[in-house]
């Protein structure tokens, strides 16, 4: 069965303080070219306190879903990657979607990396796996050995 990336959904919010074509911005340092010509979707909510929120939200799917991935982990310093691999399993949900958090100041500022406060949040989803963890967790090393290639990986379950 060969794993592959179905679909990424990113999402950050741009708190009263902060400018959200800055984050909008900061979602294109991590996306392929061609996904540029996506819109980002903005809503406007309440905060705690009343403070006006916009959250922001990217949903890409198929060949576009891949190259984000590809890029992604590209981006990635050698030992995020590594954390990934190793904590696979607790950034997964039950469906076997892999959620990331990123640096969302970091990558406003063009640098990619892991952060778990105030993130820009990354939601891939794949497809082709029977086991959840163990399938990712092969995809992730297949990758970290071999680079991303657009066949996907083929896992032995």
């Amino acid at each position: 069965m060969t794993v592959r990336v179905s679909s990424v959904r990113i999402k950050a919010i741009a708190h009263a303080t902060e400018d959200p074509n800055k984050i909008a911005r900061a979602f294109y340092q991590v996306c392929p070219e061609e996904t540029s010509l996506r819109k980002i979707e903005k809503a406007v909510v309440k905060g705690h306190f009343g403070n006006p929120i916009i959250t922001l939200s990217l949903t890409i799917s198929g060949h576009l879903a891949e190259s984000f991935f590809s890029n992604l982990w590209s981006l990635l310093s050698r030992r995020d990657c590594e954390t990934m691999i190793m904590d696979v399993g607790s950034q997964l949900d039950e469906q076997g979607t892999l959620h990331l958090r990123l640096d969302k100041q970091a990558c406003i500022l063009g640098t990619i990396g892991l952060k778990g406060r105030d993130p820009v949040k990354v939601e891939v989803s794949f497809r082709g796996l029977s086991d959840s963890k163990e399938g990712i967790k092969g995809f992730l090393r297949s990758i970290d050995e071999h680079g991303v290639s657009s066949v996907g990986f083929r896992c032995s379950s």
